[in-house]
């Protein structure tokens, strides 16, 4: 499986989201990133896919 690599904005942008979620409900920023990381390693699962 391919790492997923990140640009360093976009890391920031995923970090503010979990602070925004946290903001907004304690533990939502951190389902938010448990989410995130699941969709990536799908996404990383199958790199050839389109």
């Amino acid at each position: 499986m391919k790492p997923i690599l990140f640009h360093p904005e976009a890391a920031n942008e995923a970090n503010d989201a979990v602070d925004f979620y946290d903001e907004r409900r304690a533990g939502l920023g951190e389902s938010f990133r448990l989410d995130l990381s699941g969709v990536l390693k799908q996404i990383a699962g199958i790199p050839h896919w389109r």
